[in-house]
């Protein structure tokens, strides 16, 4: 597909599609494989098990179904929604505003996310960029309390200036017991405390 396209509906297990800059409310069945789509699209919904993606820069407002995986994205994407289970992906740069389901792993977040929140819920697993979990697959399921997978975890780098090992970032949450949470890290490889 060109650039510039809208109101496309894409059916079930399609793969290796490349769909242009511009494009905006393409809906994407289940089990989509092999896409690649151009900078700028935008207001999408794809399927479950859609995976082996890849978006260019500044893509935004998109939704995506349960057990997606492998997809990377580029510089300043946004408004990101994922269901349950989704895993291995790679944001670019300036990449905010994305929201995890439920036991989603493997997610290289951007070491420098200045312009929002990642607003990460229930069981994610961390992942590397900025090594968010210290390698603890445990770490953010330990900080909300055993079965409290509806709460939110709000990661944002809240300085930057100088060398990445110089950045701090902050972590909030309510806990099983309902109290606010704080977390800090300096680093794209400190440890919270």
């Amino acid at each position: 597909y060109g650039e510039g396209n809208y109101s496309v509906g894409i059916g079930d297990a399609c793969y290796n599609f490349l769909i242009g800059s511009r494009s905006k409310s393409i809906k994407v069945g289940d089990n989509c494989t092999s896409m690649t789509f151009g900078d700028s699209c935008y207001s999408m919904t794809f399927g479950d098990e859609c995976r082996s993606m890849t978006l260019g820069d500044s893509c935004y407002s998109m939704t995506f179904g349960d057990e997606c995986y492998s997809m990377t994205f580029g510089d300043y994407c946004r408004s990101m929604t994922f269901g349950d289970s989704c895993r291995s992906m790679t944001f670019g740069d300036s990449c905010y505003s994305m929201t995890f389901g439920k036991a989603c792993n493997n997610l290289t977040l951007p070491d420098n996310s200045t312009l929002g929140t990642i607003n990460v819920l229930g069981a994610v697993t961390g992942g590397s960029g900025m090594d968010l979990a210290d390698n603890d697959p445990t770490l953010f399921q330990t900080w909300l309390g055993a079965g409290n997978t509806s709460n939110t975890i709000e990661i944002r780098q809240v300085k930057k200036t100088g060398a990445g090992s110089t950045w701090k970032y902050i972590a909030q949450y309510i806990d099983v017991n309902g109290i606010l949470q704080t977390k800090t890290k300096t680093g794209t490889a400190g440890t919270w405390v």
